[in-house]
């Protein structure tokens, strides 16, 4: 199989929603590197508590770790409520940048995307006119990945997976007995 390239915010946020399933929400999403290729995606939630944010960011970059290869990541801050360049870095954000440089796998970009928009982040190294509108479900990356078989974003209505047949019993006596 041939490589594909991630060319932009629309399809990164696109390759998570394949590897996941679902573009996750209020969600800091990681995506280990080795040298330019994406690896693995890891999903956490935010943390709650101040005074467990070293512990958190530390866990955190365990986890990335993991994957032995990595050499740096990629982040993906997934918060509804975001408006670029508005606030100030939230604290974990530190903490979580220091964890991961002492794991050897320092944040190379990172994002925010709020609704159907996306932007540089820590704020304050975006701007809203760096804001740009996305969508990932249409990206090159998606569409190549729905094309070879990969859906994202399906709910249980949207599945319909047949109940299992009981077994008859002339179904048991083709089938032989398992070796004791």
């Amino acid at each position: 199989p041939g490589t594909l390239s991630a060319r932009g915010v629309d399809d990164l946020l696109g390759y998570v929603g394949h590897a996941l399933g679902t573009l996750p929400r209020q969600s800091l999403v990681l995506v280990t590197l080795e040298h330019r290729l994406l690896r693995a995606v890891v999903r956490v939630d935010l943390p709650g508590h101040a005074d467990a944010q070293g512990r958190w960011a530390r866990t955190v970059a365990g986890v990335c770790r993991r994957d032995a290869r990595a050499t740096a990541v990629l982040a993906l801050v997934l918060d509804a409520s975001a408006e670029p360049g508005a606030a100030p870095a939230p604290p974990w954000w530190p903490a979580l940048e220091d964890a991961l440089c002492r794991a050897d796998i320092p944040v190379a970009e990172a994002w925010c995307s709020a609704g159907e928009r996306a932007w540089p982040w820590p704020p304050g190294r975006g701007t809203a006119s760096q804001a740009r509108a996305v969508s990932p479900e249409s990206s090159v990356l998606s569409l190549h990945l729905l094309a070879q078989g990969s859906v994202w974003g399906l709910r249980d209505r949207d599945v319909l997976v047949p109940p299992p047949r009981r077994a008859a019993p002339a179904d048991a006596r083709r089938w032989p007995a398992p070796d004791p």
